[in-house]
């Protein structure tokens, strides 16, 4: 098995990373030692702080004051990949207003990987909002039929109303809920 990115990265790290990381290192040799029942907790500092396995050495002796009074938290990514799926028939993905739901695919045709090491900011995307025709062509371009793509149509559209009627009912129990006791309204 390759070696990861992050297995090597101690001396590019920021010091609080460094310092999480011996705090981690600490922590695991501790309940190591702690297997093998020593007499007392001094004890197990003591023979901690003296380790030779230890590769921070009194480092990681002084991060866990100053870690204990303020943790800090922070995820740093390396590395981000994207996988590519085809545009297919997406029966969760159904528009408010009308037209056939477009999806992905089941399975990825194309694998992107960027390095997010010298990144500098989160870029976002936007949502795309597709119009009924721009999801017909979609859906056309990869090879689905129209007879197809008219019964997606109408099994959205089925979709649609029962939404709405479920959303009147919870109005209409919402409204029973509110009215005062006592005043019945036929």
């Amino acid at each position: 098995m390759g070696k990861r990115q992050s297995d090597n990265v101690c001396l590019t790290q920021s010091p609080a990373k460094r310092i999480s990381r011996a705090a981690d290192f600490q922590r695991d040799n501790k309940a190591e030692l702690q297997s093998k029942t020593l007499a007392s907790e001094a004890e197990l500092e003591h023979h901690l702080a003296l380790s030779p396995k230890s590769n921070m050495g009194n480092m990681a002796e002084k991060s866990t004051s100053s870690i204990s009074s303020k943790p800090t938290k922070s995820v740093a990514f390396t590395t981000a990949t994207t996988y590519v799926f085809p545009v297919a028939y997406g029966g969760s993905a159904v528009p408010k207003l009308e037209g056939p739901p477009v999806g992905m695919a089941s399975h990825h045709t194309e694998t992107l990987t960027a390095n997010l090491s010298n990144s500098t900011r989160c870029k976002r995307g936007r949502v795309c909002k597709l119009s009924h025709l721009d999801r017909v062509l979609k859906l056309q371009a990869a090879h689905y039929s129209v007879a197809d793509i008219e019964t997606f149509c109408e099994d959205a559209a089925a979709i649609r109303m029962s939404r709405e009627g479920t959303m009147e009912f919870l109005r209409r129990e919402t409204q029973q809920k509110q009215r005062p006791p006592g005043r019945l309204r036929m």
